[in-house]
């Protein structure tokens, strides 16, 4: 069991890690099928949005304002990709598979 079609839409979100320093305003671990679209991220000590692992994929991300993030590190930007490890699903193709499906990302403004 995990975490299917997630929806995070239409959210402003601002000064994440004034307490955990390794979070992001988004971050994909071990779901599948999210859709993370129209939203304003701005003001973290990392990326605004972390895709952690290759976990089904299917996701779709757009239409996001993503900006004056990784102010406490230098190691990537507003979008970070780790694909750490690849799972077994079904998600791609209805048959088990360790590919997972193509992550849309599309019509972002990232700074």
């Amino acid at each position: 069991e995990h975490p299917l079609h997630t929806t995070v839409t239409g959210c402003t979100a601002r000064e994440v890690g004034l307490y955990e320093k390794q979070s992001s305003f988004f971050v994909q671990a071990k779901t599948a099928q999210s859709v993370v679209s129209g939203n304003v991220f701005f003001n973290g000590p990392r990326a605004g949005i972390n895709a952690n692992d290759g976990f089904g994929g299917g996701d779709e991300i757009s239409h996001n304002l993503v900006f004056s993030t990784c102010r406490e590190s230098g190691d990537h930007g507003p979008f970070n990709s780790w694909d750490r490890q690849p799972f077994l699903t079904t998600v791609r193709t209805g048959a088990a598979s360790m590919r997972m499906a193509w992550r849309a990302i599309h019509h972002n403004f990232f700074i």
